[in-house]
């Protein structure tokens, strides 16, 4: 998640891009369950070894706790400070696993990235509840937000995500504005949770996560004070397996022979929404011109995408801190970054974001042996383009006292009433016995896989 400087004001509370021609080229077996990679000399997989040495000691030095690059699906190199098997909270990345497990809720017929927010959480009013989930996960929600009301509850830890999002008021029209915003995202999740009849670890223990060889005991998920699953933040587990997200993304959904996430899913990860080039489904992609980040003291507009010099199609997993999940399709690389503190060229202070992503992805990429490949451009500080404005960002939620006494004591607003019944979205599911290449049946509410209890009843009111 780009939200560095957001950590410094809530201290106050406490791709269009198209996918590489063909398959992807894989080396080595997808690792077996609780497994590392399988590693390969780096010059075997393209690399020059002295060159990613450099890239991977100097990312190293950067209060790093992993740095990983494979190719191919094969290890080329990693540094592990604290060890191997150490777990590292993903901050965002958590999004794009809320987006995993609404993939992978799609993949099984279950949900709809078209199901209106209210067909599932029945509690959300007209307005709220009118929200699909695609516009939720492109960031267009069209909701207020509050600097100190967005970020609070993962500092205070006393929030009832669910409550907050749905008292937000709207803005904007939905899918009409992007702002990026933490809140929201729980409502997803917990789509997700009301659709599969499952909290959001079980139903990706048994249909993602483990399929995946990653053990239900090697990670965790946070919740909020009223319990949820707050799903902007809190996935806890060690770099080789959410090195294992990333693979999985580079073969277009698919481990071991098994289609986990439908492959028309994963190029929707990489396709810009209509509001925001450089971002998708809770992905953040390369494709686009221009960027617009995370709100701080202004609207954060930078000219040339997620990282210049890049390729178009490199996507990523992105939180606080640095924690990154980086695919490039085109390459074949999976990078991998986790650490306590963002890899600053200064130990003892934050990291430009544009710099590190410079040192972390164009080291990589200078590492590769490829004469057709131009070197890396240099790194150059990129300011927003976007003027100061008082009436935006920081200084316009200081000035929204109920929100700031909201994130500080957590005394949020009643619940609206209930908006009406909806209908789910139509879904395709496949008809058993024919080819997937032949006709489908359009239900309404699908075949539950084994495993899934799809729709059971689910708690309705969160307070």
């Amino acid at each position: 998640m780009r939200w560095f400087p957001v950590v410094v004001a809530v201290g106050v509370l406490a791709v269009a891009a198209p996918a590489a021609a063909g398959a992807v080229e894989v080396r080595c077996p997808n690792p077996a369950p609780s497994q590392p990679f399988v590693s390969k000399p780096a010059p075997e997989l393209g690399f020059d070894q002295a060159a990613l040495d450099r890239m991977l000691d100097d990312i190293a030095s950067r209060n790093t706790g992993a740095v990983a690059v494979y190719r191919y699906g094969c290890l080329a190199g990693a540094r592990y400070p604290y060890g191997p098997d150490q777990q590292w909270q993903s901050w965002s990345m958590a999004k794009s696993v809320t987006a995993l497990a609404v993939a992978r809720a799609v993949t099984l017929h279950l949900m709809s990235l078209d199901d209106r927010i209210g067909s599932l959480v029945t509690e959300a009013d007209q307005a709220h509840g009118a929200l699909k989930i695609k516009t939720l996960m492109q960031q267009s929600s069209g909701l207020h937000w509050n600097l100190f009301r967005d970020y609070g509850g993962a500092v205070t830890q006393r929030d009832d995500v669910i409550r907050n999002a749905l008292t937000l008021p709207f803005d904007h029209e939905p899918g009409t504005w992007y702002e990026y915003a933490q809140v929201p995202v729980a409502l997803t999740l917990l789509g997700v949770e009301r659709a599969t009849g499952q909290r959001a670890k079980d139903f990706l223990d048994d249909q993602l996560f483990g399929p995946l060889g990653i053990p239900r005991d090697a990670w965790y998920w946070q919740t909020d004070a009223a319990g949820h699953t707050a799903g902007y933040y809190g996935v806890n587990m060690a770099e080789r397996y959410f090195a294992r997200l990333g693979q999985m993304l580079l073969q277009d959904g698919a481990w071991n022979g098994r289609q986990l996430i439908a492959p028309w899913l994963v190029k929707e990860f990489q396709t810009a929404a209509p509001t925001n080039p450089s971002y998708s489904l809770f992905f953040w992609i390369n494709s686009g011109d221009k960027l617009i980040n995370a709100t701080v003291d202004k609207r954060n507009i930078r000219d040339g995408g997620l990282i210049p010099g890049a390729p178009k199609d490199l996507y990523e997993m992105n939180g606080l801190f640095g924690q990154r999940v980086t695919i490039s399709p085109s390459l074949g690389l999976v990078l991998t970054r986790n650490g306590p503190v963002s890899g600053g060229q200064d130990p003892s202070g934050p990291a430009d974001e544009d710099e590190f992503d410079h040192a972390f992805v164009g080291g990589a990429i200078d590492a590769l042996r490829d004469p057709d490949l131009p070197p890396f451009p240099p790194y150059q500080h990129r300011e927003s383009t976007e003027p100061n404005d008082p009436d935006y960002g920081f200084a316009k939620s200081m000035r929204e006292p109920d929100n700031v006494l909201i994130a500080a004591t957590n005394n949020l607003p009643p619940l609206p009433p209930a908006g009406p019944p909806r209908a789910r979205a139509a879904r395709l599911v496949p008809v058993r016995g024919r080819s997937s290449g032949s006709a489908c049946a359009c239900r309404g509410r699908s075949a539950t896989p084994r495993g899934v209890q799809a729709h059971a009843a689910w708690p309705q009111r969160s307070g």
